[in-house]
């Protein structure tokens, strides 16, 4: 089975992300269950029915953010095929890295924040974290394979937007303690997710939350910088069955070539 051209994976991970995030919010402020005064992500998907939606969402998300990383990994393989051991070196950081972020979402989804508000919270610092982590270092490994695999405006682009989530990132959690101290020392009888302008620290909590949402603008928005670069990549997969019959052994045979190994179908005799 062969893909020619998987622009789509990216695409459909900014576009599943986002529409989710947009609908959660909205679906949770027509039920009451926040304020339309800029809700955290997380609070917005906090209560059922939207929870169990959102983490749907989410768990779709993580699969396809791991196949646009892995696309992207094998693609900056194949084009610096081993030239550069500093390059692939860093290619596979970054792909472990993202790997480990993508879990810290598919735990996001798995542990909302009305259940387990702990193993949240630490979660999200590890998906936030990661992907900006995984943001700065494909923004060097497209500043490394210029001018040989790609241009200079693309490393720009990516630049710019990392740069933003890196200011989303320190400014969201800055604020967001502040503000949550000066809520907190309230001893408001309304959650925190129900805020309104009088309480104390509210200002701080709204600038917050929309750092917190323009990160993930940010990270929907990189991960469509590989849209156009994926459009021409193929990917394949396929079954290479190693026996004829499945009680059978499949016996291998090394090559004379140490980089290849030759498969004999094992059969009855």
């Amino acid at each position: 089975m062969r893909h020619v051209g998987v622009g789509w994976i990216p695409l459909c991970f900014g576009v599943m992300l986002s529409g989710s995030c947009l609908l959660t919010f909205v679906w949770a402020m027509l039920r009451g269950d926040v304020t339309p005064y800029v809700p955290f992500v997380s609070e917005a998907g906090a209560d059922p029915p939207q929870s169990g939606f959102f983490s749907l969402c989410l768990f779709i998300s993580v699969t396809l953010g791991l196949m646009s990383v892995l696309v992207r990994f094998q693609t900056v393989q194949a084009l610096n095929a081993a030239y550069s051991k500093r390059l692939d070196a860093l290619n596979g950081a970054s792909a472990l890295t993202a790997v480990v972020s993508c879990l810290g979402m598919a735990s996001v989804a798995a542990f909302p924040l009305g259940t387990v508000p702990a193993a949240h919270a630490v979660s999200a610092n590890v998906l936030f974290f990661g992907m900006f982590a995984y943001q700065v270092m494909q923004t060097v490994i497209t500043f490394w394979m210029f001018p040989s695999f790609n241009g200079r405006r693309i490393f720009f682009v990516r630049l710019t937007i990392t740069t933003l989530s890196g200011l989303a990132v320190v400014i969201m959690g800055i604020l967001s303690a502040i503000g949550k101290q000066q809520w907190y020392s309230q001893n408001y009888t309304h959650p925190l997710k129900q805020k309104q302008p009088s309480d104390e620290g509210f200002p701080l909590l709204v600038a917050s939350a929309t750092f917190e949402w323009l990160l993930g603008l940010c990270l929907v928005l990189f991960f469509f910088t590989f849209v156009r670069e994926f459009h021409k990549v193929t990917l394949e997969v396929k079954a290479d069955v190693l026996v004829e019959h499945m009680d059978d052994e499949p016996i291998f045979r090394k090559s004379p070539f140490m980089s290849e190994t030759t498969y004999l179908r094992a059969h009855e005799t």
